[in-house]
């Protein structure tokens, strides 16, 4: 499977994970550690395969790749936090 395709694949979960928290803090709820823990850390890993793509792959690296390591690290800042 090419990186390209598994990077997609992992994107629908991303955009089904990110509104339904959006909805949820709507609601002034949050999310349970034991539920928001595992979800930090499949971002994480989410956007360390994206950013691994786009150094891979030369995509205008100062833009993706900086919006890409600016995620990455609110990313994984908030696995820790």
């Amino acid at each position: 499977m090419p990186f390209i395709d598994l990077l997609i694949i992992l994107s629908i979960p991303m955009v089904i994970i990110h509104a339904t928290i959006a909805l949820i803090s709507l609601r002034y709820l949050t999310v349970p550690r034991l539920i928001g823990l595992p979800i930090a850390i499949y971002e994480s890993a989410y956007y360390v395969l994206l950013l691994t793509y786009v150094i891979l792959n030369h995509y205008a690296a100062v833009l993706l790749g900086g919006i890409t390591v600016l995620f990455l690290i609110i990313h994984v800042g908030g696995t820790y936090l």
